[in-house]
């Protein structure tokens, strides 16, 4: 009997191995590239579908509070009482009206009370169109559908002018002793679904979702935008265009700003209402994401790749601009017509910052600061002899030199002979609001030293390589491969819209 059991167990441990076994040879691990894609669609679609269930939800609610209105006491007996004018409008009255619309249908922004001729005999807010004709006053779609619908309908959001913003309404047919005597029409604003949209929460830096109609105008603001692109802007994209004639559906697309984004994407109906639900997030912030969270991994293949690219040129700096130095632990700004030019950089480390034909900065940065030094030792050792001079630099060029929106538009050169400064570097510069791929990093650790010399015109940036036997080389800096690209490289991520 014991053999048996032991038999058994060895049949089993056997099992349990082969099977192991069959696993471990058949496994093949998903490529960071398309585990970084399929991450990022995973997290949109689940903040697309969490979105437009508030919606939804709020529109049923919407839906719900349209309905009841005609089983409303106070409300149907006042429409009774005043619809033809016939009775005058008692001041206790309309405090009840007032009182109960707080109550029970403060989802909507108004109420209006139109009689079977068109006539707006009543309203909550009183604005331009209380006591008009409403086929007279305006063009709106549900102005033209009231005649045509017996029953409570909706109708999409459009510009409506005694508001002066676009609204959405609910029409609720009202009779009495079974005849028809006009309706209730509940004005639902637009602030509802847009702070539903604005909630930038779990989006990031660049992240938004959005809403657009049929016509593919914008139902929502933007978050790159002062101003209101609700019924203002079209959105042509892919994304819009797939939803409506796909459903849904995941890519990395060129969005309405002209961006690279991850975009997720769905086609819904409210009542009739044919929308489409768009979260979005730039892939810039994910690639940058992406390098912090496996930054210890990227440095040594970033620097790996870097050290063996080479961008020679033959191209020679313009020697007629005005030449201008930049001595160790110094930056200085350049305008059109300069050429700034730092010599013998080794432990030290050049940084160029460059907006295209506006300005651009030069630095030469020692190894005391805080680029360098990280550590409580290091930091204890230099005291006040630690510098802080890139981290200035950045806020100078935030604060002085460039507007919120011109970020993006920034470019920085990180040159050395070594990668010691580089992770600092590179983390201050998205702490201070640029993305990965704004940054460039040349590296030659066979080198003993590097000459740079920045003309701002011709947005050149030369970098000559030299070496303790008379050897050099000279690249143009302005060739090479920004961090985004290199991470893609690196990681195997095809710009395929391979999922």
């Amino acid at each position: 009997m014991k053999i048996l059991k032991n038999k058994k167990s060895i049949l089993g441990l056997i099992s349990i191995f082969l099977f192991a076994l069959i696993f471990f040879l058949s496994y093949k691990p998903i490529p960071l590239g398309k585990a970084l894609k399929q991450e990022t669609f995973s997290r949109l679609k689940d903040i697309r579908e969490e979105r437009k269930k508030r919606i939804l939800d709020y529109f049923s609610l919407a839906q719900e509070k349209a309905k009841s209105i005609k089983n409303d006491i106070i409300m149907k007996n006042f429409f009774e009482s005043q619809y033809n004018n016939k009775v005058a409008q008692k001041e206790r009255d309309l405090i009840e009206i007032d009182r109960n619309f707080v109550k029970n249908y403060n989802l909507f922004y108004d109420i209006l009370f139109i009689d079977q001729e068109g006539f707006v005999f009543h309203t909550i807010k009183r604005e331009s169109d209380y006591h008009k004709n409403i086929f007279e006053l305006t063009n709106t779609k549900w102005a033209n559908a009231l005649l045509k619908k017996e029953e409570l309908f909706f109708t999409d959001y459009e510009y409506y002018d005694p508001s002066e913003e676009p609204a959405a309404f609910f029409i609720v047919p009202v009779k009495k002793d079974g005849q028809f005597i006009g309706w209730f029409v509940l004005q639902a604003a637009i602030n509802q679904i847009n702070k539903i949209a604005q909630n930038y929460e779990d989006l990031g830096r660049t992240g938004e979702v959005y809403l657009v109609n049929s016509n593919e105008e914008m139902l929502t603001d933007s978050r790159f935008f002062e101003e209101s692109t609700i019924l203002k802007m079209k959105i042509e994209t892919t994304a819009v265009k797939d939803a409506f004639n796909f459903g849904s559906g995941e890519k990395i697309i060129t969005d309405y700003r002209g961006i690279n984004v991850f975009s997720s994407y769905e086609k819904f109906e409210i009542y009739g209402a044919v929308w489409a639900i768009v979260a979005e997030i730039d892939e810039d912030e994910i690639l940058s994401d992406f390098y912090l969270k496996h930054k210890s991994y990227f440095i040594a293949k970033i620097s790996e790749y870097m050290s063996k690219k080479d961008y020679r040129t033959d191209k020679n700096i313009n020697l007629t601009a005005k030449l201008k130095k930049v001595d160790l632990n110094e930056y200085i700004k350049a305008k059109p017509g300069d050429v700034l030019y730092t010599l013998g950089v080794s432990t030290c480390t050049s940084i160029v910052v460059s907006f295209p034909e506006k300005f651009g900065y030069l630095a030469h940065i020692t190894p005391v600061d805080s680029i360098y030094v990280s550590n409580f030792l290091s930091n204890l050792f230099l005291g006040d002899k630690k510098t802080n001079m890139f981290s200035r630099l950045l806020t100078r060029i935030k604060y002085h030199n460039i507007h919120p929106y011109e970020q993006k538009d920034l470019k920085f050169y990180i040159i050395a002979t070594h990668n010691e400064s580089f992770e600092k570097a590179v983390d201050k510069i998205i702490s201070y609001g640029s993305e990965i791929s704004s940054i460039h990093f040349l590296y030659k650790p066979n080198y003993e030293s590097v000459n740079i010399f920045y003309d701002i015109s011709e947005n050149y940036i030369m970098v000559k390589w030299n070496t303790d036997i008379q050897n050099s080389k000279t690249e143009d800096a302005s060739l090479s491969l920004n961090l985004a690209l290199v991470i893609k490289e690196i990681i195997g991520y095809e710009n395929d819209n391979a999922i």
